[in-house]
Order: C-alpha cells, then sequence, then structure tokens
C-alpha cells in the first residue's frame, strides 16, 4: 500500500509455491544421500523450502541442538522445579547437555544467569522454534496416536512414548501456548533468564 502507484505498475508479481514434501524427501534422498527418516525430517522440518532443507544436512550443530532440546522436553515431564531452572539455561545455551534430574541443592550447580552467556537470543529462539514444533508432535500423536501427521518423522518412538505421559491433550496444548507467548516475550526484548525459567517451571507442572 506504500509503494507508488507508478513502481507498482512496472513490477511483477511472482508466486512461491512449497514443494510437495514427499517430493521434496525423494529429491533428498536420490541427490543428497540421505536415508528416508533423515530426508522425510528435513522435508517436513523445512516446510517444503528446498533450500532451507538442503542447508540443514550435515549441520552438526542444528541436529546436536535439536537433540539437546528433544531431551528438554523428555525430561520436564518429570515435575522437577530444580530440574526445571537447570533445563531453561540449557535453552539459553550452545551447551546441547541436558542435566540428568538431582535433588541436590540448586546452589551448587551452575547458575542459570552463567549458562545464559554462552548463548545468543537467535539460539534461543531457533530452541523455542523446535520446541514447540515438538510439542505440536506430541499433541498431534495424543490426539491421534500412530496416524498422527508429525515433523518429526524420525523420532515416532519417542513422540509416541513422550505424548503418552500425558493424561489427556490439554498439558500439551498449554505447553504449545506457553511456548509461543515465551518466543514472543524474547522477542520483544523480553529478559532470556525470566521468559525461559517461566516458561520450564509451566512444562515441568
Amino acid at each position: 500500500a506504500n509503494i507508488m502507484p507508478t513502481i507498482r505498475s512496472r513490477g511483477q508479481l511472482v508466486r512461491c509455491t512449497q514443494v510437495n514434501a514427499e517430493e521434496l524427501s525423494a529429491r533428498l534422498t536420490e541427490e543428497h544421500g540421505l536415508d528416508k527418516k533423515q530426508a522425510d525430517f528435513l522435508a517436513a522440518y523445512s516446510q517444503g523450502c528446498p533450500g532451507r532443507a538442503i542447508d540443514l544436512i550435515g549441520n552438526d550443530a542444528f541436529f546436536e541442538r535439536r537433540n539437546a532440546v528433544i531431551e528438554v522436553a523428555s525430561k520436564a515431564s518429570s515435575g522437577n522445579p530444580w530440574l526445571a531452572l537447570k533445563l531453561a539455561g540449557v535453552l539459553r545455551s550452545k551447551d546441547t547437555a541436558a542435566p540428568e534430574a538431582s535433588d541436590d541443592d540448586p546452589d551448587s550447580e551452575p547458575a542459570p544467569a552463567k549458562q545464559a552467556k554462552k548463548g545468543s537470543r537467535d539460539s534461543l529462539i531457533e530452541s523455542l522454534d523446535m520446541l514447540v514444533v515438538w510439542y505440536r508432535d506430541l499433541l498431534a500423536a495424543k490426539l491421534r496416536g500412530e496416524q498422527a501427521a508429525v515433523v518429526n518423522l524420525d523420532r515416532m518412538d519417542e513422540i509416541l512414548a513422550q505424548a503418552s505421559r500425558y493424561p489427556h491433550a490439554g498439558p500439551l496444548a498449554n505447553a504449545v501456548d506457553a511456548i509461543l507467548r515465551a518466543k514472543r516475550g524474547i522477542l520483544g526484548n523480553g529478559s532470556p533468564q525470566i521468559v525461559t525459567e517461566a516458561l520450564m517451571m509451566k512444562l515441568a507442572r
């Protein structure tokens, strides 16, 4: 609406369409030698964008962070509040090792504020994006079981196992909403420590 009519009249509308996930997966397998599970995941995660999918091939940092986020989601269901605070630190950090559950005094562990220094806002946003996709998969699995359409196709067994820990879909729907709110908080320059700790406490309930 802010473009001058004389400029708009000389423009050309280019519509970009997404590639079908099955077609993209097949191309990734044939042209890049990926196994079917990994190709299916990249096709789904990239939302049919070939360039995005290809960029993620061999990206060890991406897959390490994804593994850490999945482990964060798994440990969050323990209901341990001290562990929840440690998990918040993992989300903020470039360190991909999720902490083990412990009843020890949290003062004996590295403070979340120190862990936050290792990460960045961009890496936190990436972690939250991965986390919301995972919880959406859990929600889908809770509602539809093995027939659920999920993004993390290569981790279906883990999705079904985690989803089974929840009595019904309500907590998972609330988790998705909480993660999206946390992301908006970070994008709005909220404190990463406060936002992630509040999020993990909600997910641990």
